[in-house]
């Protein structure tokens, strides 16, 4: 007589806690990669941002007004501003001079859902709000905590 002999209930509760403590364990460096894979994804939104504002400029022969972009600080990337529109190629010379994402919104926000920035003909400023490099161009992200001016902003002149 052959007696079949299967799996007891606490073989089967010690496998399944065995596995949620390995889960558990790979949970944080998940959640790590993700959020470096953001910091990534803005640093390189930033950057093209940074190259095709700076065509505008050469375009324009360094006059932002002849673009139909304002000089200033803080300009948001957004429709609320002609920035978005002059980089699509619907305003100025209409030269599209970056490809954005399809949005249901037709914004171009950062990973973190808040708009991106740009400084346009002056001085950069630093997080600790001392003046920095004189630059023709600068773009930003407020990053993580969505507050500008913290160590966690991606910056692209870093």
């Amino acid at each position: 007589m052959k007696t079949l002999r299967g799996f007891t209930l606490i073989e089967l509760l010690v496998v399944i806690a065995i596995i949620m403590i390995l889960s558990g364990l790979l949970f944080p460096v998940m959640t790590s990669a993700r959020q470096n894979a953001r910091k990534t994804k803005a640093k390189a939104d930033v950057k093209q941002l940074d190259i095709a504002l700076k065509a505008v400029m050469a375009d324009c022969h360094g006059n932002v007004t002849d673009a139909g972009l304002s000089v200033g600080n803080g300009q948001k990337v957004d429709t609320s501003t002609k920035v978005l529109d002059v980089l699509r190629g619907q305003a100025g010379k209409n030269v599209q001079y970056m490809e954005f994402p399809a949005t249901a919104t037709n914004e171009f926000d950062d990973p973190w859902g808040m708009v991106y920035y740009v400084s346009l003909g002056v001085s950069s400023v630093d997080a600790d709000g001392a003046a920095g490099l004189p630059r023709q161009v600068a773009a930003w992200s407020s990053g993580p905590d969505k507050a500008s001016g913290n160590k966690d902003d991606v910056k692209s002149w870093e």
